[in-house]
């Protein structure tokens, strides 16, 4: 027995399947997964820019946002701020020092590629097809590449008071957040499990 894993959006189907608007629950799922397929790349990015000196923990879903462990003894270069941001020293009392960056425009660069890019030509990022979701404008047509970057450019603004952006979804009908509303899109479920 085969079991489909990833449900990849085709809108010209014979048969276009029943849409409704998908919860925050699954969003927030699918954007999960995706921010694990960012992190690893980013953490292959970061091991082999710094040559192996630093080793990355990936924290954050939707902007890249890290704790690194750097080789014992390395000093980070303020030099360096094209491929590891800025960083910042933390004691931990129960660990060892760590290092949190800010991201470097590259992996911001990278972040914004993989939605923009995903969502112009598929709809859905790689989450989105293992959740069965996909992201339509008003028209519930496929967006273009103006409305990928906008909706991408507006998931930053939503991220800004606490995430309130993202959390609105979760007590509306349509369940869209606030850069779906200003983007003109919104995110469907067509799969059902």
């Amino acid at each position: 027995m085969l079991i489909r894993i990833l449900h990849v959006y085709k809108s010209q189907q014979e048969t276009i399947p029943e849409l409704t608007p998908a919860c925050l629950r699954e969003r927030v799922f699918a954007q999960l997964i995706d921010g694990v397929l960012l992190g690893i790349l980013s953490s292959i990015y970061y091991y082999l820019a710094s040559q192996g000196t630093i080793y990355t923990l990936w924290i954050s879903p939707i902007f890249p946002l890290y704790l690194l462990q750097p080789q014992e003894g390395l000093v980070p270069n303020p030099s360096d701020w094209w491929w590891g941001g800025y960083f910042l020293r933390i004691d931990l009392p129960l660990l060892a020092e760590v290092q949190v960056a800010i991201p470097s425009l590259i992996l911001i660069v990278l972040y914004g590629s993989y939605y923009i890019i995903f969502h112009f030509y598929y709809g859905q990022t790689p989450g989105k097809m293992v959740k069965g979701l996909v992201v339509l404008n008003n028209d519930r047509q496929g967006l273009t590449l103006r409305q990928s970057l906008q909706r991408w450019l507006y998931s930053l603004i939503s991220l800004l008071p606490l995430g309130a952006g993202f959390w609105v979804s979760s007590g509306k009908s349509a369940q869209m957040t606030w850069h779906d509303q200003r983007a003109g899109t919104q995110v469907w479920k067509y799969v059902e499990w």
